[in-house]
């Protein structure tokens, strides 16, 4: 049983799954109907995205920025890395190693942010990191609560908080924070909202399922002000903005929705009943001004684990509603297989490891890159480029 459990989860969706320690009944308090009820938006907008017809995804022009090898600076394989940029600095966190490296536009590498260790400036765990003017603040999951340690971006140590809380994603959403404690039986509630202390302000999205699993995964993303949230096995996502809570996009999966019964069951039973069933689940979702993009998994109707999952790369264009997807095995190397983030640019970025283009020199050299030149200089176990891509029209 373990092994199906453990099978589930580390090729379904990349989770982490914690049972539900929290015995205090501080946040246990039933949802009322006039209390942060599952937010309404006019404007949600229902996507079929495997029932409408699609056009392929391709790029107008993508230009490469290699991020400096040095012997202290390996960053690691991708199920391990957060990615963050701001205007001067790309940020590509371990959270494994529990360390953040600074990089500048460039590539050029400038400094390590952080370190795990015991000491009452160090990190005991890396659960997820997020950014605010020059300010970086990691989140560190302490059991019953967690802290929120600030350090300047140059490593200046600015100040340790504690926070009432079971979180394992978070994101800055000033004058405070937003909080994801997932399905953990202990808060009524999935999404908080607090000031800077961790006071709450907001609360959003009951949590009234039976499953009381908490997953531990990246729930946000962020392009300017703009804070948008994801939940694995929830077909809806968010936008945060001004205290509130609001649907983007109701994502239709017809017969590859996660079954209702899904979530009344217990966590084992849970996982026996998605072996069965086809399935998908939102991986990753982000924004630019003109742009969504979706990363989807889905998993055919099998009862083996070990079939290929399949990954969907879906990015709606927001004025024409013109549906653009790449897909791809899960398991493959496919060169656009690590979205990473939007740009208020209008650009995509993706993470591309030098292997990847090695093994498929071909179909790399007829890509619309600005500067291929940055090639003849990586090795193959450099660390990996970021390809900023133009969407072509």
């Amino acid at each position: 049983m373990k092994n199906i459990v453990l099978i589930i989860v580390l090729t379904i969706n990349a989770l982490q799954f914690k049972e539900d320690s929290c015995n205090s009944n501080k946040y246990n308090k039933i949802p009322s109907a006039e209390s942060s009820c599952n937010p309404k938006n006019e404007e949600t907008k229902v996507l079929d995205v495997f029932g409408s017809d699609c056009t392929d995804l391709t790029f107008e022009s993508i230009d490469l920025v290699s991020l400096e090898t040095l012997h202290n600076v390996l960053i690691g394989e991708f199920n391990q890395l957060l990615v963050n940029f701001d205007k001067e600095n790309i940020y590509i966190s371990n959270v494994v190693q529990g360390e953040t490296f600074r990089f500048n536009k460039k590539g050029k590498f400038i400094n390590k942010i952080g370190k795990l260790g015991g000491g009452p400036k160090e990190i005991s765990s890396f659960d997820d990191i997020c950014f605010h003017g020059d300010t970086v603040d990691i989140l560190n999951n302490m059991g019953d609560k967690v802290r929120v340690i600030g350090y300047k971006n140059d490593d200046t140590f600015l100040y340790s908080k504690s926070i009432n809380l079971i979180a394992y994603s978070f994101e800055w959403m000033s004058p405070g924070y937003i909080f994801e404690t997932s399905y953990r039986k202990g808060y009524p509630y999935r999404i908080y909202m607090t000031d800077v202390n961790g006071k709450i302000t907001g609360t959003f999205l009951p949590n009234t399922t039976g499953f009381a699993m908490g997953q531990i995964e990246n729930n946000f993303s962020r392009l300017g002000s703009k804070v948008y949230c994801k939940e694995s096995y929830n077909n809806k996502v968010y936008i945060a903005e001004k205290s509130n809570l609001f649907p983007t996009y109701n994502i239709d999966l017809g017969s590859f929705a996660v079954p209702d019964e899904y979530f009344k069951s217990k966590p084992v039973q849970a996982f026996q009943l998605l072996l069965g069933h086809a399935f998908a689940s939102i991986v990753n979702y982000f924004e630019t001004p003109s742009d969504a993009l979706f990363h989807i998994r889905q998993k055919p109707k099998s009862k083996s684990p070990n079939e290929d999952l399949i990954d969907y790369i879906f990015v709606l264009d927001k004025g024409t509603n013109k549906l653009m997807k790449r897909s791809f095995q899960m398991q493959s190397e496919d060169l656009f297989k690590y979205p990473v983030s939007g740009t208020l640019n209008n650009e995509l970025i993706f993470l591309i490891y030098p292997y990847m283009i090695f093994n498929d020199q071909q179909t790399f050299n007829r890509l619309p890159i600005n500067n291929p030149e940055i090639i003849s200089r990586l090795k193959v176990d450099d660390n990996p480029v970021l390809a900023i891509c133009k969407i072509k029209g």
